[in-house]
């Protein structure tokens, strides 16, 4: 365990990059199916609000990694 890594950065440029860009890609595509997610041009002068990923490993009885 404590393989999970500290940032997307992390996530994307680890030993599980392929998996993590995956279910980030996953996560993505279900938010824009669901209309719960667009991406827009800001107005001039205005910032974006932060949004913030959770990097977890979903693990089985075993404490084999079953999704990411």
């Amino acid at each position: 365990m404590g393989t999970e890594p500290q940032s997307l950065d992390g996530a994307l440029h680890g030993p599980n990059a392929k998996e993590w860009q995956a279910a980030l890609d996953y996560e993505i595509s279900q938010l824009e199916k669901l209309g719960t997610w667009v991406i827009e041009d800001l107005p001039k002068g205005h910032t974006a609000i932060p949004c913030n990923k959770v990097l977890k490993e979903k693990r089985g009885p075993d404490g084999e990694i079953t999704s990411y």
